[in-house]
């Protein structure tokens, strides 16, 4: 690959951000082993950002991170960045670390730049933000069946480049995202990764027994919602309802209870975390149940499936 297009190679890109995101200086065997880099990559690539004017600090076996990190400002009309984002869309990327790479960024830009808009224009961008939904299916079926064989994988993410090792216990929607809880094999904490916020993964060939309970699970989701505030009791009056309807796949159900009123009427009641995608599943029960409880919930449910009929109808 000539160097004009060494900025193609995904090792490069790997090398490259690795290096953006360095705060610490780090040992440069370490670095390279890492990154599974040899000693002439390293010095071809050093050479590039050379090229670039773009120093990088190699002193005593250490690589200091860089004094100056280069930026580039484009600025877009309203027009010109929706084509943007709808060309770079999910549907055009593909499954290699750069393009889930640029897809993290660009709906991340996305996100920051067009919030202001959308809280002034309503829901006019909502077709456009599902275009661009991180949910990756080969990728996720992977992840999915390393969970399900309860292997230990190492993923790398948009806020750490270098790979932490995790096993993952449950695949749910958290804070409105579609993710892991995952606990770190290093010092046996969970945390929740998003699936938006994954970069690369690897599944590893080592055992690792896993220090924490379904109920520990339960009780780390609980608390981030919690902290959140955007969990609340749902009260569903059901109707012709059959088995696996409300298991609301991907949705954590906390204290779900069926009962009978004294008016005869079939009761549901569980913990959720209100998001859109809870109103999605909600929708596609829509003629099986009514919702009764919050309030809030019931308006913005017949709200939704109001938007839903008129996008049907369009």
């Amino acid at each position: 690959m000539s160097d004009n297009h060494k900025f193609l190679d995904e090792k490069f890109i790997k090398f490259l951000v690795s290096i953006e995101e360095l705060k610490n200086r780090k040992n440069k065997l370490e670095f390279l082993d890492l990154h599974n880099l040899s000693q002439d990559e390293f010095n071809n690539f050093l050479s590039y950002l050379g090229e670039l004017e773009i120093p990088l600090k190699v002193m005593n076996d250490y690589i200091y991170p860089l004094a100056e990190k280069p930026q580039w400002n484009f600025r877009f009309n309203l027009s010109e960045w929706l084509a943007l984002m709808s060309m770079l869309s999910h549907k055009q990327f593909g499954q290699d670390f750069l393009s889930r790479y640029m897809q993290s960024k660009f709906q991340l830009h996305f996100s920051e730049q067009s919030n202001q808009w959308i809280q002034k224009n309503g829901d006019k961008l909502i077709h456009l933000a599902q275009d661009i939904s991180p949910v990756d299916l080969p990728f996720l079926i992977h992840l999915k069946n390393a969970m399900l064989e309860k292997k230990v994988v190492s993923l790398a993410t948009i806020h750490k480049m270098e790979p932490d090792e995790f096993f993952l216990h449950r695949l749910i929607y958290l804070e409105s995202k579609l993710g892991f809880v995952a606990e770190k094999a290093k010092d046996s904490s969970l945390q929740f990764q998003a699936l938006d916020q994954i970069l690369d993964y690897k599944i590893e060939s080592f055992h690792y027994e896993a220090k924490h309970t379904s109920y520990d699970v339960d009780d780390f989701i609980g608390h981030v919602r919690t902290i959140n505030g955007n969990q609340d009791r749902l009260v569903l009056k059901v109707y012709a309802i059959e088995e696996g309807d409300l298991d609301f796949t991907h949705h954590h159900l906390e204290h779900p209870f069926m009962t009978v009123n004294q008016e005869g009427d079939s009761i549901w009641a569980a913990t959720v975390e209100i998001c859109p995608e809870l109103f999605a599943d909600l929708y596609k029960l829509k003629d099986k149940i009514e919702v009764l409880d919050p309030g809030y919930v019931r308006l913005e449910f017949s709200v939704f499936c109001q938007k839903m009929k008129l996008k049907k109808s369009a």
